[in-house]
């Protein structure tokens, strides 16, 4: 029996389709069948595994709509083992649809279940939302993945998503396989180099003015004073450097998926 994985996160842009392509690829080239379901209105994991999806008779909205045998919404990629089912963007309409249908928070999972023997994993690149397509792949799943970039505003839609799953663990266990880090900015040698050479001609200077420039100028009138003053004046260019540097080290320079 297969493992049946979410990657999930209502927030937009922290790298679900690409870790959801990236993970998949790499299940199928250690030798296991892999099904990448395409849950996202959007259809980016669909278009980056080369699937035309203008061309499809069947995705994964009529799979939950009209009921058809998954195995026509099932395609087979360039890469050996790793298959998928796209999506299109008519599953923006499918939750209303869903709406008057029994039991519609386990469509999703009654379809992968006639395909869980055929695959060592399945995975779902959910879209960013919580709505009721989520909840189908949340309720279908063994666990979640949930990918989240690093920096600051990525974290605040992370709580809301846990007590989603803690609400649906209730009715159906899922397994919670852990973060992964998305969007982690590095950097070469080089300018790691660069900054630091300048870092340490900033503190020789800075000591150069306290022990140096400031006993001279405090004796000769500077005053108590003149203390505030050396203080305000050292470190606001730290503050400043540290915090460019820190804005540039959250920014979404590489993916490390």
């Amino acid at each position: 029996m297969g493992k049946i994985i979410s990657l999930a996160n209502q927030k937009g842009g922290v790298g679900k389709t690409t870790t959801s392509i990236n993970l998949a690829a790499a299940l199928a080239l250690e030798g296991k069948r892999v099904l990448l379901v395409d849950a996202d209105p959007q259809a980016n994991s669909s278009s980056g595994l080369g699937v035309d999806i203008q061309a499809m008779a069947h995705t994964v909205y009529e799979c939950l709509i009209n009921g058809i045998d998954p195995h026509q919404a099932i395609y087979a990629t360039s890469t050996e083992g790793l298959y998928i089912m796209p999506s299109h963007i008519d599953l923006v309409g499918a939750e209303i649809e869903m709406l008057n249908l029994e039991n519609r928070e386990n469509i999703l999972k009654r379809v992968l279940n006639t395909l869980r023997a055929e695959y060592d994993y399945i995975l779902i690149d959910c879209s960013p939302s919580l709505g009721l397509i989520t909840i189908n792949a949340l309720t279908a799943s063994d666990g979640i993945i949930i990918p989240v970039q690093c920096e600051f505003f990525a974290l605040e839609g992370i709580a809301k998503l846990l007590k989603t799953v803690k609400i649906i663990t209730y009715y159906a266990p899922i397994g919670f396989f852990g973060f992964f880090a998305t969007l982690v900015a590095t950097y070469g040698p080089e300018l790691i180099g660069d900054y630091s050479r300048t870092l340490i001609i900033y503190y020789v200077l800075c000591f150069a003015y306290m022990f140096v420039f400031f006993p001279v100028y405090a004796r000769f009138g500077g005053g108590k004073g003149a203390v505030k003053v050396m203080f305000r004046h050292l470190f606001k260019p730290a503050a400043v450097s540290f915090g460019t540097c820190a804005s540039v080290a959250t920014s979404p320079t590489n993916m490390e998926a």
